[in-house]
């Protein structure tokens, strides 16, 4: 399973085999490399009482860092950090109003009023807008949390990003486990366009795959479901995933601390000036 929340869902784990009741029983190895045993209960795994890690850091690191003056700030992001003279853009969804109401009814099941979400566009004339006018030393792309939508929104930025002579040898992406879909057809794009250096961990979704979403709904459960209809090939120099050229493997013991070892890494290192 990919996902580690099943961990909590009693009727997944029930379906395994690895549970026969509601209450989940897990193991757990503390700070003081002991191991505890803990029963958890559904009706104690509400929204309420739930405490997220990033709740705990001690400071917030780059990633995730939001403006929140949406209702959607996670979509698409970016922060001149000002010590470190880097513009960090965190591009997490690749869809925005235009695309959501180019669905019609099915964008408007699926997130509700278009016009409520961010426009791309705009989005990317206040980027651009941000490279033009700060002294900027390197320009950091996050795709680690991008798990797809449509590719076109980056294909058209990464475009115009060519024309920027200024971040130029200057610019790193970052790609991870959660990058899927959309997210990977990104990283095609900006290596196209920018020639930028990666860093992470390689993608979890596959350069070439299955894709074009269409979803029915099965007549008697009315379950609604998704399938793909149609196989990629958009490169015949991958064979799985995308694979940085900087492989970083971010610790436990610094996430806790609030440091982002990807970051870190790419502050480090040395732009050759012209």
């Amino acid at each position: 399973m990919e996902n580690v929340d099943y961990i909590l869902r009693p009727n997944v784990l029930k379906f395994l085999n690895i549970t026969s009741d509601d209450t989940i029983k897990v193991s757990l190895r503390n700070d003081s490399d002991k191991v505890e045993k803990v029963e958890i209960e559904p009706e104690k795994l509400s929204n309420k009482n739930m405490v997220t890690i990033k709740e705990m850091l001690p400071e917030n690191p780059s990633w995730p860092q939001q403006n929140g003056k949406n209702k959607y700030p996670d979509y698409y992001w970016y922060r001149f950090m000002l010590e470190d003279k880097i513009l960090y853009f965190q591009y997490n969804k690749c869809k925005d109003r235009n695309i959501v109401k180019d669905m019609g009814k099915m964008g408007k099941k699926v997130y509700g009023d278009y016009r409520l979400l961010p426009d791309f566009n705009k989005f990317s004339e206040g980027l651009i807008g941000e490279i033009n006018n700060k002294d900027i030393e390197k320009f950091i792309i996050d795709l680690r949390y991008n798990r797809g939508g449509v590719s076109t929104l980056m294909t058209s930025l990464a475009d115009k990003l060519n024309k920027i002579e200024r971040i130029k040898g200057k610019t790193f992406v970052i790609t991870g486990k959660e990058t899927y879909s959309s997210g990977v057809m990104a990283c095609l794009d900006l290596q196209r366009e920018l020639n930028p250096v990666f860093y992470g961990e390689p993608t979890g979704g596959n350069v070439n795959g299955y894709g074009n979403r269409r979803m029915l709904q099965l007549p008697n459960s009315k379950l609604e479901i998704w399938y793909s209809t149609k196989y990629f090939q958009f490169s015949p120099n991958y064979s799985k995933n995308f694979i940085p050229d900087v492989i970083i493997k971010p610790s436990f013991e610094n996430f806790m601390k609030g440091i982002d070892d990807v970051y870190e890494a790419i502050k480090e290192v040395e732009i050759t000036k012209n």
